[in-house]
């Protein structure tokens, strides 16, 4: 699975044996130990040596630097890093990371041809940008998956609203409306 894969990824880096397994309660340590094994411009900014001597700040420095090398940035914030029951966003947040600096050596040519149907990048529509800001701008308890169904009861509509301009929305009617 992508979980076995990353925590083979984070043990080799550390050092460890492959088959070791990550404990979900220290992924965010492995991870930020593993992004300073990898990247030096990375390690060079850390602001603490490891994870547990403060989360808060090395939960900053993680989502930093994985919004300035991804052109299309995270959507996962620092608090979604310390709070310890967030552990399925812990691991999507390494699987990030690993796709700013996995630490691997590029495929040669003859590699590409062998996974060349692997490799093809998914063709983005306007409609998948959209999306990916709309879930920028949202609680994480609120996701958008399909435009026409997620946005049919207005209630998303209503959140971009009151994020763009604070007390625009008046919810108690909004609420009486979505019943």
């Amino acid at each position: 699975t992508g979980q076995q894969w990353l925590s083979r990824w984070m043990n080799q880096q550390s050092g460890k044996g492959l088959t070791d397994e990550v404990e979900l309660t220290q992924w965010n340590s492995y991870t930020y130990s593993t992004m300073k094994s990898v990247s030096p411009i990375f390690n060079n900014a850390a602001p603490v040596d490891s994870y547990k001597d403060d989360p808060s700040k090395a939960s900053m420095s993680m989502i930093t630097h994985v919004t300035n090398k991804l052109d299309r940035g995270t959507t996962v914030r620092p608090s979604d890093l310390t709070n310890t029951s967030f552990t399925k966003v812990h691991r999507y947040f390494t699987a990030e990371a690993y796709y700013t600096k996995s630490g691997l050596a590029a495929l040669n040519s003859s590699e590409e041809a062998k996974y060349k149907k692997y490799l093809k990048k998914a063709k983005k529509s306007d409609e998948d940008t959209f999306i990916n800001w709309i879930n920028a701008m949202l609680p994480a308890h609120l996701h958008v998956n399909t435009l026409t169904r997620d946005l049919s009861d207005g209630v998303v509509l209503l959140k971009l609203l009151e994020k763009a301009k604070p007390g625009c929305v008046n919810w108690k009617k909004a609420r009486e409306k979505v019943r």
